[in-house]
């Protein structure tokens, strides 16, 4: 038993030692975009650009930001699309959730105040954020830690957004079951400023969610919890990894019945 614990140390030690050097790499040498749609709209950021960068590109647009801190952050926390078949994502829930709010006529005064972070590359391809000299895992951890900075930032005096749409066929939505699990465990420890959790009626296991839901009453009875539960096409064994993430068939107009979970974001982001 000695061994074994004295291995496990040795594991747990190795590990926090590789993922501070990789929480670094990270933060300091991330490579990624910043954009807006709009001259006054509000800051788009993709991964991993550092918050070094991040912060020189929004002060070349807005020069009375000397912090990040001075934004509000939300954190766009989902299922990530990459590829389908041999088709590459051409768009996410994400993206639609930013082309409705900077084009919707009633969402104006969402504007430069807010950074929203988008977990993905702008291109939708994951080498061209890369760093060439770390291995798979490596990149894992740096990606990791770029998001866990981004999301205290957002936990502290922004929004955290979770599009709990996922299901085990396909393996739609892996990551977001284990974001899902941290989100609640930081909101039962009240570090959660403010929340918008969609949870559509056909998200397998939504029962789990469900019997957390009360981590966040203290959150809700300030008015800072929504739930809405918007499905943008029910979920079959052919269309999970692509309907989760939030990339419709051509033509379809299913998306737009994630309209009502991207206005409880902006009227949430608009009531901070």
């Amino acid at each position: 038993m000695i061994e074994s614990k004295g291995v496990i140390i040795d594991m747990l030690q190795d590990l926090l030692d590789k993922q501070a050097k990789y929480c670094e790499i990270g933060l300091t040498r991330g490579k990624g975009h910043v954009t807006q749609y709009e001259k006054k709209g509000p800051f788009y950021v993709f991964s991993r650009i550092s918050p070094k960068d991040l912060l020189e590109e929004i002060q070349l647009r807005k020069p009375s930001i000397k912090s990040l801190n001075q934004l509000k952050t939300i954190f766009l926390l989902g299922p990530t699309p990459t590829f389908f078949g041999n088709i590459r994502a051409t768009t996410s829930w994400r993206r639609e959730f930013a082309d409705f709010a900077d084009f919707s006529s009633n969402t104006r005064e969402f504007d430069d105040t807010f950074m929203v972070i988008i977990p993905e590359p702008l291109f939708f391809n994951w080498a061209d954020v890369e760093y060439p000299d770390l291995k798979d895992m490596e990149q894992v951890y740096a990606q990791v830690h770029w998001e866990n900075h981004f999301i205290n930032l957002a936990s502290e005096t922004g929004i955290l957004v979770l599009h709990a749409h996922f299901r085990w066929q396909g393996n739609a939505g892996p990551t977001a079951r284990f974001e899902a699990g941290s989100l609640f465990a930081l909101m039962k420890e009240g570090k959660v400023n403010a929340c918008v959790l969609n949870l559509p009626d056909d998200t397998q296991s939504a029962q789990y969610i469900n019997s957390h839901l009360l981590d966040g009453k203290k959150l809700y009875e300030k008015g800072r919890f929504v739930i809405t539960k918007c499905s943008p096409l029910p979920l079959d064994d052919d269309n999970v990894p692509t309907v989760a993430a939030g990339i419709y068939p051509s033509g379809s107009s299913e998306k737009e019945q994630l309209v009502p979970f991207f206005k409880a974001i902006i009227d949430m982001a608009l009531s901070l």
